[in-house]
């Protein structure tokens, strides 16, 4: 609510957001190299946090609006069926 009214900054959400889901999950930023071109159509790097918890993998993507580019986006990297080459770990 307050983001709507212009109260707070996107980062300012971000960061707020960041800190909930590290308290709420164990979760590590991968950046991930796409050379199919699953994520966007075109080789390119993807970056997503993900927790894994019971041996199930959950990918978090942090917003303060979500986009149905933002759910195709998730959608294409946690189905990608081969797996993508992480580039690096960590927040």
């Amino acid at each position: 609510m307050a983001y709507g009214c212009g109260v707070i900054s996107e980062g300012a959400f971000r960061e707020g957001m960041k800190y909930v889901v590290r308290r709420s999950f164990s979760a590590d930023r991968l950046v991930m190299e796409d050379r199919e071109g699953l994520v966007y159509g075109h080789a390119s790097a993807a970056e997503v946090d993900v927790s894994v918890k019971d041996r199930k993998h959950i990918l978090i993507e942090v917003r303060s609006r979500i986009s149905k580019g933002d759910v195709v986006k998730l959608w294409r990297i946690g189905s990608s069926t081969r797996g993508p080459t992480v580039l690096s770990r960590g927040f």
